[in-house]
């Protein structure tokens, strides 16, 4: 089995269902449906390879995601990929390390605006040997486009629910009335931050791959 990136990703679809009784006329009800796809990345390319899905909200992002890649695991292997990149809604340390420890597989994932780590982040981000980085700006409609700047931080140890050394990227963006921070985590030691920086972009041009699919 080749080295492979891996991409998850969960989103909400409905479909409408039509019904009727006797002596009542059809109703129409929307029918709502939670997904969760796994994909391979190679060459630019995204290629689905597992999915799941849920009535409702039967199930949240998370636990939709665990039995997804215990089926990837007992179809291709124990570490049918080297990396796999998921949006907040599959953060859990301890499911991290265990993905890491067990299967080899190291996660890539951004930060809840609410989480200590990313408070601690800020906090060591206006140490005076921290050097920030120029990046290109993220695509905004409509809207102001900031100016965007990268620290990255290694050896990360503040985040209680996983106890190894973590590898860290913080985006500051700075607008005409004010900064706003956000934060990128890895298991992968070795990953620079302009490569946590650039896979988390790849997350939006996946979210549209991914709810065109679910469609």
């Amino acid at each position: 089995w080749p080295s492979w990136m891996a991409s998850m990703s969960s989103s909400d679809a409905a479909n409408s269902a039509s019904s009727s009784r006797p002596g009542n006329d059809e109703t129409t009800e929307d029918v709502h449906y939670k997904f969760c796809i796994l994909a391979l990345q190679a060459e630019g390319e995204i290629f689905p390879l597992l999915w799941n899905y849920c009535l409702g909200q039967e199930k949240n992002d998370l636990t939709l995601g665990k039995a997804l890649l215990e089926k990837a695991f007992r179809l291709f292997g124990d570490s049918p990929f080297d990396h796999l990149l998921v949006d907040r809604g599959f953060l859990d340390g301890a499911w991290m390390a265990y993905l890491k420890q067990d299967h080899k597989v190291d996660t890539i994932i951004a930060l809840k605006e609410n989480m200590q780590i990313l408070e601690d982040l800020i906090g060591l981000s206006r140490g005076e040997d921290v050097q920030w980085l120029k990046a290109d700006p993220p695509r905004l409609h409509n809207h102001e486009i900031p100016e965007r700047h990268l620290a990255g931080f290694s050896d990360l140890t503040t985040w209680d629910s996983y106890a190894a050394p973590l590898n860290a990227c913080l985006v500051r963006d700075t607008y005409s009335d004010g900064v706003v921070y956000q934060g990128i985590v890895s298991t992968d030691r070795t990953l620079s931050c302009q490569k946590l920086h650039s896979l988390k972009r790849q997350r939006w041009e996946e979210e549209e791959g991914f709810m065109t699919l679910s469609r």
